[in-house]
This record gives structure tokens, C-alpha cells and sequence, in this order.
């Protein structure tokens, strides 16, 4: 927990390696958490250590040739002599939730060569020569890559500002029929995904806090087909032509933004841990055209389809604005003239700018109200 105004840590990770003797124990540590404050507390501790008892290793064994043990055993799974990596003596009790009786275990990597199509760990019996565990050291089948939308930029409306290209965060990425993740706060994701070969990777304007729809149509969602493993890009409002599109868009990175300013100066805020908040764009109905409001019963967002010369509704201060409405909802605060004047202070906050609903008349020359 680094501060960037004191160049400090909050918290100092201890990892400690079990041994017994020189020998070290497969995959045991203890890691301890403190303060860095006076005589630094402790605040937690995480052990992963084996019980050995009283065993120790043979004494006969220690001189063994772990090289050659390691080559006995992996050449023959390789159609060449396999690459051997760093074997060296461990002692095996067990790892995660599987315990056993400990005994000396020669433990090393082996591969095909460089690239290596085919990289495994080995565990073996340090005096049988068997095969006690082995694991695949390739994720083969990883999809990683990044989710953007072209989204309008600035304090104005969409015929006002340009669409640029931004992160969209903690949007869902999922593999049609398999698993599914949600990007990090930069448009990042990984999905491990096994085995390897074609998989369909899809990307819905839906995320881990706000799920966003197209209420006069079809909800925006983009695909590819590849083979994995691969890296996969995703660009919403990629063609930037349609208003449906672009506000989706719009509406998905702007909720998140305002949420996230929010809860870097109250961590605790009511409710903002609650998932699939539901935001409704392009409506028709309603106040609409010209419009956009909060539903304090369902909890919603909504904005209007462009219509009788006024734009589109789902842009940067009407949606700080909308999201304002909630959180004075959620605080138990009222709304009336508060509520307005708290929806107004979101949008100036975010935006640095006293213009509010910037070309809300379809006039790039003026905005709804001034601060």
C-alpha cells in the first residue's frame, strides 16, 4: 500500500522458505505481514508449512546425481532428449491441500527446446526414480488482451466534442461457452482457457458494476474467432457512425469514471459495492427527447435517443450529473434543489468546468446551466 505524497509503504511481506537441514520443502513458506510502524506488528500470517516430524533425509541420498536421474525419466517423454532445467533435491510432504509423508524428491523442468512447445514440471522419487507429481508449466490456452471504446471526449455533447479512444475497465470478456473475466481498471484481461484451439471471444458492454442497454435495439456486443492461444483486442464505436453505438459507450466508461472518483475519497460509500447496475440508453419514451434522469426505485440510469434537434443525452456531465442524483438516493441525503445542485457538483468536480450540459440545445455555443 504505497503513499505517492510520502514515498512510503504501509505494510512490509515477509516470505520465509522451510528447510530441513540444506534441503528446502516443495512449495512450503510462511509469510508474515506487519506495519511499518515502531516494532512493526504483526497484522497477518499465512503458513503453507509441512509437518515433517522427525524425518530426515537418507544420508546416502544427498550425493545423488539429480542430472542424471532427471534424464532418465524425461527423455523418453519427449520425441528428443529433453531440455532439463535446474534439477535439484527437494523434500515432497505434499502441496496446497494434498499432504503426504515426506520423503527426498528430485524436482526440476523439462522441455522440448527452445520455444518450447511443451514445458513440465516433474517431481520424482529421489530413490525409486518414480514419478510422485507432474504439472503442464505452459498455460497453452491463454487469451489475454485489452477492451477500448471510442467514447466523446471533452464537456460536450456528442456533435460538440470528438470520440477518442479510451480504457473501458472492469468490462466482462468471456470465451462463448467457457469462462468469462472482467478487465482491470486499464481495459486489461486474461482468461485461462483450456485446451488450446478455436474459441470464439466475446465482449458485451456489461461489467462488473454497471450492465448498460440499448432500449431501442440490440445491446452492442463484438466478437472474434481464434485460436488459442492468442491475444485479443476489442474496440467499441470502433466505425464511430452510430449514436446507439456511441452512446452505449459513452454511458459504460463515464458510470464507471464517476464511481471511481467517488470511492477514492469514501471507500465506503453506500451501496457502490453492488453489481449490475442497470443503465438504459437511446430511449424514446419517457421525457424523452431532450431528457435524461435517475430511477430511484429501480436504481436506474436513463437517456434519450437524439430527437427534435437536441443530441443524444449519454455524455460526460449528464451522466455525472444522473449518477449525482444516486448517490444523494443512497446517502439518504433528499433530492429537490439539493439533489440538483449535487448532480451539477459531480459534473464540475470531474470535469473542471462550470458548464453544465454543455450543447444540451443541440448549440455547441452554450450549456444547459453555468456554476
Amino acid at each position: 500500500m504505497y503513499n505517492a505524497n510520502t514515498g512510503e509503504y504501509k505494510f512490509t511481506a515477509l516470505n520465509y522458505s522451510q528447510y530441513r537441514g540444506d534441503i528446502p520443502v516443495f512449495r512450503s513458506s510462511l509469510k508474515l505481514v506487519v506495519r511499518n510502524l515502531a516494532d512493526y506488528p504483526l497484522v497477518l500470517a499465512s503458513s503453507v508449512l509441512r509437518n515433517l516430524g522427525d524425518y530426515e533425509p537418507e544420508p546416502t541420498a544427498l550425493g545423488l546425481d539429480v542430472r542424471k536421474l532427471a534424464e532418465a525419466y524425461a527423455d523418453p517423454e519427449f520425441p528428443a532428449p529433453a531440455n532439463i532445467n535446474d534439477p535439484r533435491l527437494m523434500i515432497w510432504a505434499g502441496y496446497d491441500d494434498l499432504t503426504s509423508e515426506p520423503t527426498l524428491a528430485v524436482v526440476f523442468d523439462a522441455d522440448d527446446g527452445v520455444p518450447a512447445s511443451e514445458r513440465w514440471l516433474y517431481v520424482l522419487d529421489a530413490a525409486t526414480g518414480d514419478l510422485i507429481h507432474r504439472e503442464n508449466r505452459l498455460i497453452d490456452g491463454d487469451v489475454s488482451g485489452f477492451v477500448s471504446g471510442k467514447a466523446t471526449e471533452g464537456i460536450g455533447a456528442e456533435q460538440c466534442e470528438d470520440e477518442v479512444s479510451m480504457p473501458m475497465p472492469y468490462i466482462e470478456v468471456e470465451i462463448q461457452g467457457g469462462p468469462s473475466t472482467f478487465t482491470n481498471e486499464n481495459g486489461a484481461y486474461n482468461l485461462l482457457y483450456f485446451p488450446s484451439g478455436d474459441a470464439t471471444v466475446v465482449s458485451p458492454i456489461k461489467g462488473q458494476w454497471f450492465d448498460v442497454f440499448h432500449h431501442t435495439g440490440t445491446d452492442e456486443v463484438i466478437s472474434q474467432t481464434v485460436t488459442t492461444p492468442a491475444t485479443v483486442f476489442f474496440t467499441h464505436n470502433q466505425a464511430n457512425t452510430d449514436e446507439t453505438v456511441r452512446a452505449q459507450v459513452n454511458a459504460y466508461i463515464e458510470a464507471n469514471r464517476v464511481r471511481d472518483f467517488v470511492l477514492q475519497f469514501n471507500p465506503s460509500y453506500p451501496t457502490l459495492q453492488d453489481t449490475d447496475f442497470p443503465v438504459y440508453t437511446n430511449r424514446v419514451d419517457g421525457y424523452c427527447p431532450g431528457n435524461a434522469w435517475y430511477d430511484p426505485s429501480e436504481e436506474s440510469l436513463n437517456f434519450c435517443k437524439s430527437g427534435g434537434g437536441q443530441p443524444n443525452t449519454a455524455w460526460t456531465s449528464v451522466i455525472y450529473h444522473e449518477y449525482g442524483h444516486h448517490l444523494v438516493a443512497k446517502a439518504g441525503s433528499g433530492q429537490g434543489q439539493y439533489g440538483e445542485g449535487m448532480g451539477d457538483v459531480m459534473s464540475v468536480l470531474l470535469l473542471d468546468s462550470p458548464a453544465l450540459g454543455f450543447g444540451f440545445y443541440g448549440d455547441c455555443g452554450s450549456s444547459l446551466r453555468n456554476a
